[in-house]
């Protein structure tokens, strides 16, 4: 058994150490993640794919679902725009950052180690979600 499945201490713990080791990896390689936007929009679409913002999931608060399209538009705001060049990586933890109620981020649906939750950025797992669905349906290559 793991440390980090005995008590949820050790499990906060472990997340706030792998994200403090995430940070410095990240600030080693800040040259090589995409920040730059474009200076116009593009004309042409190349995927285009729909996901429901509002949709009844059980008994779930319908105020959460507001709160993940509030959530959901910030989370966008940061990665709208962004240009990958070749050799550039995209990452959408270091365009987007921790969601905090600093940044404007409310509380929504989180899952967290397989239950149903409320936390401060619920819902953003949607755009993630759906940022991985369209690369996997373009022509991009490593």
């Amino acid at each position: 058994m793991r440390l980090s499945e005995i008590h949820p201490l050790f499990y906060h713990a472990r997340i706030e150490q792998q994200r403090f080791f995430r940070s410095i990896k990240n600030w080693r390689d800040r040259k090589k993640f995409a920040n730059r936007n474009a200076e116009s929009n593009y004309l042409y679409t190349c995927k285009k794919h729909q996901s429901l913002l509002r949709r009844r999931l059980g008994d779930s608060d319908p105020i959460l679902q507001e709160n993940k399209i509030v959530n959901l538009t910030l989370a966008a705001s940061r990665i709208d725009g962004v240009i990958i060049q070749p050799g550039e990586i995209f990452s959408f933890w270091v365009l987007v950052g921790r969601a905090t109620k600093k940044k404007g981020y409310i509380e929504g649906m989180q899952l967290s180690r397989g239950e149903v939750k409320t936390g401060i950025g619920g819902g953003i797992c949607q755009l993630a979600n759906l940022l991985y669905w369209m690369v996997l349906h373009t022509p991009l290559s490593s």
